[in-house]
């Protein structure tokens, strides 16, 4: 990843006259986070502009204020219209239409469907959640690890929250936020 401060050393050096500037944007891709007010809104809007005026495709996701507490929210939403997925749409056609969408970017869908899958509400196969659920804890028992993959229904966001927290009586407190 690279760090913050260097996009804003590029966003400088690309806005300093002069043909020694290599005015092409060369990362894959910028991630913005912090507290609020710290300007992360003016930083994201400078780096799509580097972007853009280096030819760049500029994809903007905007939060909802009604999806406070899930922050993928946007980038599930655009992986729904891209895929034409609907609320009905059951599991395996939903990995379906991933499959093909990825494809039709000509992207890699053996290392991308696992990654983006979770994102759509598609559990992992069983097989798969134990593993995640044995290389989180590998203290846990088989059978612990059946209890822990079978009450997440698969979903290695929840296997993860139990599986970090199984120490702890009650449910852990990150799975109440998407409630």
């Amino acid at each position: 990843m690279v760090p913050w401060w260097a996009v804003i050393v590029r966003w400088h050096s690309f806005r300093s006259p002069g043909p020694r500037v290599d005015r092409r944007l060369n990362l894959p891709g910028v991630v913005i986070r912090g507290e609020p007010g710290i300007g992360k809104s003016r930083l994201a809007a400078a780096a799509a502009e580097l972007a853009d005026s280096s030819g760049a495709v500029v994809l903007e996701l905007v939060g909802s204020p009604f999806h406070t507490d899930a922050g993928l929210h946007p980038v599930r939403t655009l992986l729904e219209r891209r895929c034409g997925i609907g609320r009905l749409t059951d599991q395996a056609e939903r990995l379906r239409l991933l499959d093909a969408e990825i494809l039709s970017c000509s992207l890699d869908p053996d290392s991308l469907v696992p990654l983006l899958a979770p994102v759509l509400g598609v559990a992992a196969e069983p097989e798969q959640s134990d593993a995640l659920a044995a290389a989180l804890a590998p203290t846990l028992t088989a059978a612990a690890r059946a209890v822990v993959v079978g009450r997440c229904d698969g979903l290695p966001f929840y296997i993860e929250q139990v599986v970090d927290d199984f120490s702890q009586t009650g449910v852990p407190e990150a799975l109440y936020e998407p409630l």
